[in-house]
C-alpha cells in the first residue's frame, strides 16, 4: 500500500474512475511502480504487464482466501505435502499427488476415502479440498451426520429439498 504522504502519479479523476470500475488498488500499484527505481527503464507494455500481473495475482489470492473460508474445512492446515506415508497406512504417495492435481474433478469422478477411526481420512479429505481451492474450485466440507440432519430438517420443517441440493451443487 502507498504511504499516506506518498506522491500520487495519477490524477484524482483517474483514481475516481478506477474506484468506480472497482480497480482502486490499481492506482496504488501505479504509484509503487513509478517510485521503484528498477522499473524506470521499462516501456509502457512492460509497466502494464507488471501492474496487470500484480492485480491478477492479488485477485486470485483474495479468491482463494474466500474459497478457503467458505469451505469450512475441519483441518484447514491440511496439505498433500504434509501427509505421512508410513507402510502400515497403505497410502500411495503417487495417488495422493495425482488427487492433488484435481484431475478427478475435471472428469467428474468421485472419490471415497475409507479406513478405521483415526486413520487420517478427514486430514486427507481436507488436503485434497485445499488443493482444489488452490486451483480455484469451490469446495465444502461437511460431515455425513450433518448432511443427514440438513435433509431431515428439510422434511421436518417442510423446506425445499431443491434448495438444499442447489446449495451443494
Amino acid at each position: 500500500m502507498t504511504p499516506v504522504n506518498a506522491k500520487h502519479y495519477l490524477h484524482d479523476d483517474i483514481i475516481r474512475k478506477l474506484t468506480e470500475l472497482k480497480l482502486a488498488e490499481l492506482s496504488d500499484y501505479v504509484d509503487e511502480l513509478c517510485a521503484d527505481p528498477e522499473c524506470v527503464n521499462l516501456d509502457f507494455i512492460g509497466k502494464f504487464e507488471v501492474i496487470t500481473n500484480r492485480l491478477y495475482q492479488n485477485r486470485i489470492n483474495e479468491l482463494i482466501k474466500n474459497l478457503l473460508k467458505n469451505a469450512t474445512l475441519r483441518e484447514p492446515q491440511a496439505s498433500i505435502a504434509g501427509l505421512y506415508y508410513e507402510a502400515e497406512r497403505l497410502l500411495s504417495r503417487e495417488l495422493m499427488i495425482e488427487l492433488g492435481t484435481c484431475d478427478f474433478m475435471r472428469s467428474q469422478t468421485n472419490i471415497i476415502i475409507e479406513g478405521p477411526t483415526g486413520a487420517g481420512k478427514t486430514y486427507i479429505a481436507c488436503a485434497i479440498a485445499k488443493a482444489a481451492v488452490g486451483k480455484c474450485y469451490r469446495v465444502k466440507y461437511i460431515r455425513l451426520p450433518d448432511l443427514q440432519q440438513e435433509l431431515e430438517d428439510c422434511y421436518h420443517y417442510n423446506r425445499s429439498l431443491k434448495n438444499l441440493k442447489q446449495k451443494y451443487i
